[in-house]
């Protein structure tokens, strides 16, 4: 059979990513974002996840078991830290499943680890290429789990397998190739799959406005080596002739703001951007301030830190601080009694964010910011340093009422303090170029024309169909 192509999107959400390739072997995801089609997908030989975000990810719960998952050793370490810090439920039920469900006496629920495999490079130190994850402690115990925080008396765990950068028969006998690429997040990989009829990229989101353009580079010529059959592309952008905002820039402009402020600074950007959060903490060192995260955010970066051995370690950074407030607190999860114990010198209260503002930057959006209120107007600025969002008015009103001044309304860039994770249409074109796929199936997009219009002079078949099949050959 020839090679047929399903892009999904989940319910009211184009931008929602699941891709369903089927060939002759059986079928596989490139992502796994849309839970409403979960329960119709044939039998998988397995789920490539390109990175974290929702949008990529929200499906997994909803898979079989037994599925195999396959993503790189960040990506696995954010969605396992993820879990650990959202309530039981099948929704975040992205690494530990509970096959009974959340009824009935705790002491009767067992939770079963998803079988992962881990997607190595030669950035990744947790753990030699080829070797079980689970001959090295320390990542080991962290991947078991936390029976307190998954309400489950017990897990059945299985240790998560690697791969190489190059492998063979690795997805049910299809060779196997992926690549670091750049995006807002880190852990992010492109992915591609070789078929009896050729090879099919698949990009996931990516940019080459960020800091890290030898991995860029490396990931092009790599799908370039392939001549792929077809490649499903990052469209997010398709206006021609527009420039991004860099990390660089986001770090001048948040300095700009916070050099001779003496209030506080409330910056909310996703705190799963580790790039954003040591953009904020290297604005904290220049100024004299410290970085206070919430506890999820601390647990968030301990368990990347673990797995990814070049962050700096928590303990080691002297800008961190750590927020302890009533609000944020879950006797529930024994994860955060420990945190708040291990770094308990490095705690602070809201009170003490009141009293001495100037010398504060802290981590905060709209789920947090309960926390900050006081009975007197906070004194301060506050930062949106993340993409607009739906409840946007809801969140400018409540940081208006806690007294905060809001930086940047004035400026026409609504991205002003942040630099977007995905590439301009020109980048896209040209990367396009150079790889010269046979098909070339955009993603995040509903201006197909674009492509179509601007690759007319190329060997390049621009498939326009969404959400039912295309076979290609």
């Amino acid at each position: 059979m020839s090679v047929r192509i399903t892009v999904q999107s989940g319910l009211n959400d184009s931008a929602r990513t699941q891709i369903l390739v089927e060939d002759e072997r059986g079928a596989f995801l490139f992502d796994c974002g849309a839970p409403s089609w979960s329960d119709s997908l044939p039998q998988l030989d397995g789920a490539l996840i390109s990175h974290a975000h929702q949008r990529h990810t929200a499906g997994i719960p909803y898979l079989p078991q037994d599925t195999p998952i396959y993503a790189s050793v960040i990506t696995s370490a954010i969605l396992k830290a993820e879990q650990d810090i959202s309530e039981p439920a099948r929704e975040n039920e992205t690494v530990f499943t509970v096959p009974g469900g959340y009824d009935g006496p705790v002491a009767s629920r067992q939770a079963v680890q998803r079988p992962y495999t881990f997607l190595l490079t030669q950035n990744d130190s947790a753990n030699p290429q080829g070797q079980p994850i689970d001959t090295f402690g320390d990542v080991r115990r962290w991947w078991l789990g936390r029976m307190e925080s998954l309400g489950v008396n017990s897990i059945m765990s299985r240790p998560a397998s690697v791969l190489p950068q190059v492998a063979a028969n690795a997805l049910n006998g299809r060779a196997l190739r992926h690549y670091p690429v750049d995006h807002s997040i880190l852990g992010a990989s492109a992915i591609a799959v070789e078929t009896r009829d050729g090879w099919i990229g698949y990009t996931g989101d990516i940019r080459f406005h960020g800091q890290q353009p030898g991995l860029m580079e490396e990931f092009v010529q790599g799908f370039m080596d392939l001549k792929p059959l077809a490649l499903i592309v990052d469209a997010a952008n398709t206006q021609p002739g527009v420039s991004l905002t860099t990390e660089n820039d986001v770090y001048e402009r948040v300095m700009e703001v916070t050099t001779g402020q003496d209030g506080l600074i409330v910056a909310d950007f996703d705190a799963m951007d580790m790039e954003r959060l040591l953009t904020f903490n290297h604005v904290a060192e220049a100024t004299r301030r410290s970085l206070v995260l919430t506890p999820r955010d601390a647990h968030m970066y301990l368990s990347m830190s673990i797995v990814w051995r070049q962050f700096p370690a928590f303990d080691a950074v002297d800008t961190f601080r750590i927020l302890d407030a009533p609000q944020l607190d879950d006797s529930a999860n024994g994860w955060e009694a420990e945190l708040r114990d291990r770094f308990q010198a490095i705690l602070v209260s809201p009170g003490e964010l009141q009293e001495n503002s100037g010398d504060y930057i802290v981590r905060s959006s709209i789920t947090e910011l309960d926390a900050l209120e006081a009975e007197e107007p906070t004194r301060g600025v506050y930062i949106r340093s993340r993409v607009a969002t739906s409840n946007e008015d809801v969140v400018l009103n409540r940081v208006r009422d806690m007294g905060l001044d809001i930086a940047g309304r004035d400026a026409e860039d609504a991205n002003y303090f942040h630099s977007s994770g995905h590439a301009t249409f020109d980048e896209t074109i040209a990367m396009i170029r150079r790889i010269v796929p046979r098909y070339l199936i955009p993603v995040h997009t509903a201006q197909l024309e674009t492509f179509t219009d601007a690759l007319a002079r190329l060997p390049i078949n621009v498939v326009t169909e969404r959400g039912h099949s295309v076979e290609i050959e």
